[in-house]
């Protein structure tokens, strides 16, 4: 993560306000001399004045919109101490060695908790500093098999100091891992990439989106761009 503290965004914001004020006030006595009879030379120095302070303008815009970005990437972060999260029905549902996993790390020991409150399911789990932890969940407890259904099979993770999280969703001829971010990370508007269903005879692959909510009564607004 990066981050710019703010009292260096403060001061990089005073230089720009004191850079356009002297700006300003230059352009105006320069078009003020511009019309009056002046020593050629001090014309001169307004306008090397005015091209330095230019310079130092624009060099105080790009600082401005860098420490922007840069804010806008720390914003953002893996680590957390509360996460929700839900599997999505396997492809490879019927195979034994299907498995939800979690893989939870940290720098520094903590416990924690992993359920499935709607189930009745809960676990707790131990880390070591800068070692990984791993916890299974039953799939009949955690996978979602319905469509179109609102579920009770949403996973909560719950810890006593920071850590990160990784899901997993595995079978024997398939698998899928995800990064799983905290709560206090996620957002209200999502874009959703997805592909046209695959029928291989047997089975008939199509896109699909799993949305876990992390509060009671959330209201959810979907708007496809294509026929489902």
């Amino acid at each position: 993560m990066y981050s710019v503290k703010k009292n260096k965004l403060s001061f990089i914001l005073a230089t720009f306000v004191v850079d356009f004020r002297l700006l300003v006030g230059l352009l105006m006595l320069y078009l003020f001399t511009s019309n009056s009879i002046v020593v050629p030379s001090q014309t001169n120095f307004i306008m090397i004045t005015i091209k330095l302070l230019l310079h130092r303008f624009l060099l105080s815009c790009i600082l401005i919109l860098l420490g922007m970005n840069v804010q806008a990437q720390g914003a953002i972060s893996t680590i957390g101490k509360d996460f929700w999260l839900g599997f999505m029905n396997n492809y490879d549902g019927l195979s034994e060695e299907r498995a939800l996993q979690l893989i939870i790390t940290g720098s520094t020991a903590t416990t924690g908790t992993v359920s499935v409150p709607l189930q009745g399911w809960d676990t707790t789990f131990t880390i070591t500093p800068n070692t990984t932890t791993t916890v299974t969940i039953p799939n009949n407890i955690a996978e979602h098999f319905a469509d179109d259904v609102v579920d009770t099979r949403a996973v909560h993770v719950e810890t006593l100091d920071d850590v990160s999280l990784f899901a997993i969703n595995s079978g024997k001829y398939s698998a899928d891992g995800t990064i799983v971010y905290p709560v206090k990370y996620l957002g209200s508007d999502y874009m959703i990439s997805s592909f046209a269903g695959t029928n291989y005879g047997i089975v008939t692959l199509e896109s699909e989106f799993l949305i876990v909510a992390t509060a009671d009564a959330t209201q959810i607004e979907i708007t496809p761009t294509s026929t489902t």
